[in-house]
C-alpha cells in the first residue's frame, strides 16, 4: 500500500500542504462515499476495462492535454520505454484503486495520500514545464483546470456510461455515489469548487462538454496510443489478442474517435460479436450480484482480479507515486503554486 510517512526531515511547507489537503470538504458525505467505493468493489474489473480501453484513450483526443503528457519527463522517461509507459499505466490504475476501495479516502486512506500526491506532482510539472519555454499560447496552461476536470469526469461520469454501453444499469443513488468519491478527490487534487458538478448528471455533461471543447487530431496524441495499444498488447494476455484489444478499442470509444487517434481498422463483425460476448458476461455477473450470498463471491472475485490486472502492468509490487530526479534535483530553491 501507499501508506509511507514524511520524515522529520520533510520541509515545514510540506508537511503544512499534506495536513491542509487532508481536510475534505464539509458536503462530503462519508456516507455516499462508502456506497460509492461499494460500486467500485463490485464493478471493479468492468471500471478498470473501461479506464483502460474508453477514459484514457478518450483523454489522449484531447490534444491539448495530450501535449503535457508527451512532453513531460515524469512521463516519457527513457525515450518512451514501455517499462516507464507500463509503470506510469500501473501507477493511475493503483491510484484508481486506492482511492475508491472502502477506507481509501478517510484520514490517513491511501487513497487520501495518492491524491496530495498527485496534486503536488501537477505543481511541480506545471513549474518545470513553464521554465522550459512551455507554449501557452498555443496549449494553454499546462494540467489546467479543464484538463483537470475533464480528466476527473473520464474517470468517473464517462465510466458510468460506459457501463450502461455494457448493459450495467446502476441505481440512480449507486450513480450518484460513485460521482461524489470522484467530487472529493476532485477536490483533494486542487480543482476549483465551481468545477466539482454537484450530480452525476452534471458530471456527465460536464465531461462532454470538455471532450467536445477539447477533441482534436495530433501527432503525439496517436503516437501515445500507439503506446496504450503495445501496452496492452502485451499485459492483457490471455484474455485479449491483438485484434481484440484493437476491438475492444473501437468498441468502447466509436469509430471516429478511434480514427482520430489512428486505432488500427479490424473488421466490424468482430467488434460486434466481441461486444456481443461482454455484454452477456456483464449480464451474468450483475444477475449474480442480485444474489446477496453470490454478490460476496462476485466481489471477491473482482477484488482479486483487479490486483491481477494491476499486477500485470508492472513488475514493480508497491507504486510510489515518486518524484523524478528530473524534477527534484532543485526542490530546495522551488516554490511551487498547488
Amino acid at each position: 500500500d501507499d501508506n509511507d510517512q514524511l520524515p522529520d526531515t520533510a520541509p515545514q511547507e510540506i508537511k503544512d500542504y499534506f495536513a491542509q489537503t487532508a481536510i475534505l470538504p464539509a458536503w462530503a458525505d462519508p456516507d455516499l462515499i462508502a456506497l460509492g467505493q461499494q460500486v467500485y468493489i463490485r464493478h471493479g474489473v468492468w471500471i478498470s476495462l473501461l479506464l483502460s480501453y474508453k477514459s484514457l484513450p478518450e483523454c489522449y483526443a484531447c490534444a491539448k492535454g495530450a501535449e503535457v503528457l508527451f512532453h513531460t519527463a515524469r512521463l516519457n522517461e527513457h525515450h518512451g520505454s514501455l517499462n516507464a509507459y507500463s509503470r506510469r499505466i500501473a501507477e493511475t490504475a493503483q491510484f484508481v484503486f486506492y482511492a475508491m476501495k472502502p477506507g481509501g479516502l478517510s484520514s490517513g486512506g491511501s487513497g487520501l495520500r495518492a491524491a496530495q500526491k498527485v496534486r503536488l506532482i501537477h505543481a511541480i510539472i506545471r513549474y518545470y514545464l513553464k521554465q522550459k519555454s512551455w507554449d501557452v499560447a498555443t496549449f494553454n496552461e499546462p494540467i489546467n483546470q479543464q484538463d483537470m476536470a475533464g480528466t476527473l469526469m473520464s474517470f468517473s461520469a464517462l465510466v458510468l456510461e460506459g457501463m450502461e454501453q455494457l448493459g450495467i444499469v446502476l441505481e440512480p443513488v449507486e450513480k450518484e455515489a460513485y460521482v461524489h468519491c470522484w467530487r472529493v478527490v476532485g477536490h483533494i487534487v486542487g480543482l476549483h469548487q465551481d468545477l466539482i458538478p454537484e450530480n452525476a448528471a452534471d458530471a456527465l455533461k460536464l465531461g462532454h462538454a470538455i471532450l467536445d471543447n477539447q477533441i482534436a487530431a495530433s501527432e503525439h496524441s496517436k503516437a501515445l496510443m500507439k503506446s496504450l495499444l503495445d501496452f496492452q498488447d502485451k499485459t492483457s494476455k490471455p484474455l485479449f489478442s491483438q485484434q481484440g484489444n484493437i476491438a475492444m478499442m473501437r468498441l468502447m470509444m466509436g469509430d471516429t474517435i478511434s480514427d482520430m487517434l489512428a486505432v488500427p481498422p479490424v473488421d466490424s463483425k468482430q467488434v460486434v460479436k466481441l461486444g456481443n460476448k461482454v455484454r452477456s458476461i456483464a449480464r451474468i455477473m450483475e444477475i449474480l450480484d442480485k444474489s446477496l450470498i453470490l454478490a460476496m463471491v462476485v466481489q471477491f472475485i473482482s477484488k482479486i482480479g483487479l490486483q491481477w490486472m494491476i499486477s500485470r502492468m508492472t513488475t514493480t509490487r508497491i507504486i510510489n507515486f515518486y518524484l523524478p530526479k528530473s524534477l527534484t534535483q532543485d526542490w530546495n530553491t522551488v516554490k511551487v503554486k498547488v
